[in-house]
């Protein structure tokens, strides 16, 4: 981790942090900043000292992880991905990994497609009329473009999540390292009706938060087929700076 401090004239200063990944993840970013700042103003005179919110260590996380049943855990992965005959790849991607030297020298373009305000709003009342979530939305949605792309009803793609156990007292607290890359599998289907299937969706996805420490890297190697387990990756963030 290293601060730089910049003198810009005119009063103006800047201060530059970088840090490794491995150090913190973007909600521990959030929280250290806040305590940061916090800090600041107390010293200032601006806010009192007692306002601020109890942190945990991090060592209580790890020694959380050294009580975990990784056998069952693993279990648990091994039945979710069961059947799965892993073949979710986007062409292009396949195309790419078998056959490099016959694609064209054109690189992939970048696309942002910000939603608007009016939709983003529609879509946060319709998630909290039916009792899902934003990010089950979004999970639905990749799940059933790879499924028309890749011309399968089951589906496995990679997501990023918080990793903070709930039943870990001052998880939300704590500065580290916690965020973990997992499957999602998401399988359509045709005849069952779009709530209906939302919502066993979001079912599913709740059966996975009790193991969501087991690492990438175990869950390939229990399911390994010869193939990778995804290509595709979704990040979904909604932590507040």
């Amino acid at each position: 981790m290293r601060l730089y401090w910049v003198h810009r004239g005119n009063n103006r200063y800047y201060l530059i942090w970088c840090y490794h990944h491995l150090i913190l993840d973007g909600w521990s970013a959030s929280q250290l900043l806040k305590e940061v700042f916090q800090s600041y103003f107390s010293l200032r005179g601006n806010s009192s000292p007692a306002t601020r919110a109890i942190s945990y260590p991090y060592g209580d996380y790890i020694a959380w992880l050294k009580q975990q049943n990784i056998a069952e855990a693993e279990g648990f992965w091994q039945k979710y991905l069961q059947d799965w005959e892993g073949s979710t790849s986007l062409p292009i991607l396949k195309a790419q990994r078998i056959r490099p030297q016959e694609q064209n020298a054109q690189p992939l373009a970048d696309q942002q497609r910000p939603l608007s305000e009016k939709t983003t709003q529609k879509l946060k009342a319709f998630a909290q009329t039916h009792k899902i979530t934003l990010n089950t939305i979004v999970q639905a949605a990749l799940g059933l473009v790879l499924s028309r792309y890749c011309d399968t009803p089951d589906v496995v793609f990679g997501a990023t999540c918080a990793g903070r156990p709930s039943g870990l007292a001052g998880a939300l607290s704590m500065v580290g390292l916690f965020i973990n890359t997992l499957p999602v599998r998401v399988q359509v289907e045709k005849e069952a009706g779009v709530i209906n299937w939302l919502q066993a969706l979001s079912a599913q996805q709740a059966t996975t938060t009790d193991y969501e420490y087991v690492s990438l890297r175990s869950i390939q190697s229990l399911v390994n087929q010869g193939n990778i387990l995804f290509d595709t990756l979704l990040v979904f963030e909604s932590y507040s700076i």
